[in-house]
């Protein structure tokens, strides 16, 4: 990695800390001059509101007052019946005239009669209790300020102020009140405006536009008024927000403004304040600019600074390091006489330089007599020059080396002696580790090859009992299939049993039946007799029938006696069967037993077979390691041969040294 000299890195750091510490106090300029222009922004937008709706109000207040005034005076004389119309109305003109502002006074009472300070002729179907400004007086506590609408003498659009008369008892006796021109509120708001193109102009509450200082939204006689949403619809989001709450609008030309709105107190206007974002970006903008020019001065004049300081400086040093470079290199002839020195501190510098160069030299010259004396074997000369400060440690450090050497080399010498017997006991002793290696090699072949055929032999034993236990194996299931077999045997025998027992019952119906047909055929013999001669063909059928049931009821007796026989006989088969069936439950559960037992032999002859394979794993491991053994007995008694080769090698070369 190439370093960069001192000045340059003066210069760069000097640089780089001015333009951090340049650009942060330009940007923390800029962002206090954002942010006071935002904020003066907002202090005018919101100054701008305050000032017109205090304008306004103080407008509205005294017209207001007049009327407050107006309506007590009025109160008291028309108690006391003092006034009529005509006295009302000439006294209303005197007022208008008296203030210029005033567009027109009026007087309006219950019964519809109207006076005006004007001069327009009431018409029949004018009703002036229906009007806004009466309704809103007579609901209202105070003076009424309604929303502009059209005057029907003028068709202008006015505002106007009126608030109810009543007696003592609150009966309405009438409503004074008086017009004001918007033009009149449009020259109060007007005067407002600065540099900043920043405006004011006046709505009412529900939206409705009544001065502006664009004469596109100021409604001219006969024409519809104007909304804030035909501004745009963000400029109708101020007439929800909280009194010189900042919002950032635009209106339907992309143009952005700062804007706040100010309610006009005791009426439904509000003043709306805008202030051009442009404006502000611009301050910044041009603030920002300046900015930036004073950083790049104040760049240059510290960049001029810095190389100023850095030829006068800095150069000398880099010329001392130049020498001290060629000192790096092994150059001690070194001339410092073309190197300036201004002040002290650079003298000293280039005097200290000098010293090393001419001490360096010596010192060198020195050593490397005295290496080259230890490079030939001689290891008699010692450092005479007086090394001065840490140079000191070069002297004790050549003493250490030649008193070091010389020790090392009287114990290399010893050494190689006791290392020559030494290795004649290795020798001796690798052959005889080698021999009683072969011996052993041997021992573990025979036992290798024994325990490979005692292995075999077990193993074969294992195998037959594998065989058995299979065998039992088949016998427990031959078994507990006999049993199956038996269970259903003493289940048929069962069986014939019951039916035996059913036919018997069956044997004995049919004796009952002989036995009845004998009495029948004997009853049949004895009515044939009584016949006489008629009766003796029946006689002889009832003798055939008798002899019939004689016949059939010895056969039943027979054939009783030998069921009964069958029935003993089958008690006892049964009985057998049973010892039968015990026997077999117990050749099962013995099968059970000895192929349990088989098993586990099993499973510990299968573990003994692993084991034994372990056994030959383990014994042809030994013999291979054995084998390594003998290997390394030959190898050890090569090594023993070489290193009595090398000693007196060895020996051969240090005698050569001179200490």
């Amino acid at each position: 990695m190439n370093k960069k000299s001192l000045g340059a890195q003066i210069k760069l750091t000097f640089s780089v800390l001015m333009i951090v510490i340049l650009s942060i106090t330009t940007i923390s300029q800029a962002l206090s001059i954002m942010f006071e222009t935002l904020e003066l922004a907002k202090v005018s937008t919101i100054s701008n509101a305050q000032i017109a709706a205090n304008g306004v109000n103080v407008e509205l207040s005294e017209k207001a007052t007049l009327i407050r005034a107006l309506a007590i005076q009025f109160s008291e004389d028309l108690k006391e019946g003092k006034l009529e119309l005509e006295n009302i109305q000439n006294f209303l003109a005197k007022q208008s005239e008296a203030n210029p502002t005033i567009k027109a006074m009026y007087y309006a009472r219950p019964d519809k009669a109207l006076v005006e300070t004007t001069g327009w002729v009431q018409t029949p179907d004018y009703d002036p209790t229906t009007r806004n400004w009466y309704q809103g007086a007579i609901t209202a506590d105070d003076v009424y300020f309604s929303s502009p609408y059209v005057d029907v003498i003028s068709g202008n659009y006015v505002i106007a102020l009126s608030k109810k008369i009543v007696d003592d008892n609150n009966t309405i006796m009438g409503v004074i009140g008086m017009d004001i021109r918007l033009s009149d509120m449009h020259n109060i708001l007007s005067n407002i405006a600065n540099d900043s193109d920043a405006y004011v102009f006046m709505v009412t509450e529900d939206g409705s536009i009544v001065s502006h200082p664009d004469s596109n939204f100021v409604p001219a006689t006969g024409d519809g008024v104007y909304s804030i949403k035909d501004i745009s619809n963000d400029f109708a989001t101020l007439l929800n927000i909280e009194t010189d709450e900042i919002h950032q609008v635009a209106d339907n030309n992309g143009r952005k403004f700062y804007a706040t709105s100010h309610h006009v107190p005791s009426t439904q206007l509000l003043i709306v304040s805008c202030y051009p974002t442009s404006y502000v970006t611009q301050n910044i903008v041009a603030e920002i600019g300046q900015s930036v020019v004073i950083l790049l001065l104040s760049l240059v004049i510290v960049s001029i600074a810095i190389n100023s300081i850095v030829k006068k400086y800095i150069s000398p040093l880099e010329q001392v390091v130049e020498a001290l470079g060629q000192i790096k290199q092994g150059n001690l002839d070194i001339d410092t006489s073309h190197i300036p020195t201004s002040n002290i501190e650079l003298e000293n510098l280039v005097s200290s330089l000098d010293v090393v160069s001419s001490t360096l030299t010596l010192y060198i010259n020195e050593i490397d007599t005295i290496l080259d004396s230890y490079a030939q074997g001689n290891f008699t000369p010692l450092p005479e020059q007086n090394y001065i400060g840490d140079f000191g440690k070069i002297k004790i450090s050549l003493l250490n080396i030649s008193g070091n050497l010389k020790g090392l080399l009287s114990h290399t010498i010893n050494s190689t002696k006791e290392v020559n017997i030494a290795s004649e006991q290795i020798a001796t002793s690798a052959h005889e580790l080698s021999e009683l290696t072969t011996t052993q090699g041997g021992l573990i072949s025979n036992f290798k090859q024994e325990s490979i055929s005692l292995t075999n032999d077990i193993i074969n034993v294992i195998e037959d009992i594998i065989k058995s236990y299979k065998i039992t194996e088949d016998m427990a299931n031959k078994a507990t299939d006999g049993k199956s077999k038996s269970d259903e045997l003493v289940q048929a025998m069962h069986l014939i049993n019951h039916s035996t027992k059913e036919m018997i019952e069956v044997i004995k119906d049919i004796e009952d039946i002989s036995e009845q047909t004998n009495l029948l055929a004997l009853n049949a013999s004895i009515e044939a007799a009584r016949a006489g001669e008629q009766g003796r063909g029946f006689t002889i059928v009832a003798s055939e029938i008798r002899e019939l049931s004689s016949k059939t009821a010895e056969l039943v007796g027979n054939i009783y006696q030998l069921i009964n026989n069958n029935l003993t006989n089958l008690d006892k088969g049964e009985d057998l069967v049973e010892i039968t069936v015990t026997a077999l439950d117990n050749i099962v559960l013995a099968s059970e037993e000895t192929l349990n037992v088989s098993k586990h032999v099993y499973h510990n002859a299968s573990a003994q077979k692993d084991a034994l394979q372990k056994i030959i794993t383990g014994v042809e491991e030994l013999e291979q390691e054995m084998n390594k053994n003998s290997a390394i007995s030959n190898t050890n008694i090569s090594v023993s041969q070489d290193l009595e080769t090398q000693l007196q090698s060895l020996k051969a070369q240090v005698d050569q040294f001179k200490i």
